[in-house]
């Protein structure tokens, strides 16, 4: 009942094609193909994610088709990461299509109390004094982050777990400002992101806009998945 015509066409017509991370003599290793809803505008490093060994078709590139000026060339900063989710450059995703437009960029605010639920129990942080972004990946994704207590300091290396602290982020490629009240305590963190998942492969709006332009599932694999190769295996 889950069947649709469409997809049958691409299943056979695509019959015993597979995507090769690499190829030596007779020896073929597949791609670990990931992917994510909505890259913001540029994809993460498979290692700043999940920590395995880096793979060289899961590299962070702009989703663009290469013509415009790559985001960060000059490195990642808090500066040039604001500039960039600040504003919407263009990008295959960068579309109101696909629901790209609640994803491509976004806001959000989040209670301090939010936080210290996540960090209670064995993290025992007590309450929230501060937060400070330690490392971003190529993307401007947050992939440490420190949580300054009243109890102790909490420092999270996942870019999962720093979006499910702060309450199921929809990826941690953000900036944020600290709301205090009068006396200086910390009430609210205000986000301002970009995406949705962790980036990491094929932006699946991206991917499904460069259907729409009339590009050929070879050239959309081709540009997310630079270096690896389609094989006709059977």
């Amino acid at each position: 009942s889950d069947e649709h015509a469409r997809t049958n066409k691409a299943v056979n017509e695509t019959r015993g094609q597979v995507l090769i991370e690499e190829k030596s003599g007779m020896d073929l290793r597949l791609a670990d193909a990931r992917y994510s809803s909505n890259c913001g505008g540029h994809s993460e490093h498979n290692e700043h994610v999940w920590g395995d060994a880096p793979h060289n078709y899961l590299r962070g590139h702009a989703d663009t088709d290469g013509q415009l000026p790559q985001p960060f060339e000059t490195g990642i900063t808090e500066q040039n990461v604001a500039r960039w989710i600040s504003s919407k450059p263009k990008a295959w995703c960068n579309t109101s299509d696909f629901g790209g437009s609640r994803t491509y960029r976004w806001k959000r605010s989040v209670p301090r109390r939010t936080v210290e639920q996540y960090l209670s129990g064995a993290n025992n942080i007590g309450t929230i004094e501060d937060v400070k972004v330690l490392t971003r990946g190529v993307s401007g994704r947050v992939t440490s982050m420190r949580f300054m207590g009243t109890n102790k300091d909490v420092t999270l290396h996942s870019e999962l777990a720093i979006r499910r602290a702060f309450g199921g982020l929809r990826s941690s490629m953000f900036t944020l400002n600290v709301d205090r009240d009068r006396k200086g305590v910390v009430h609210e963190f205000h986000f301002r992101g970009g995406g949705f998942g962790h980036g990491v492969g094929m932006c699946q709006t991206g991917a499904m806009m460069m259907g729409k332009a009339g590009h050929r599932f070879d050239k959309i694999l081709a540009h997310y998945y630079r270096g690896a190769t389609v094989e006709k295996l059977y």
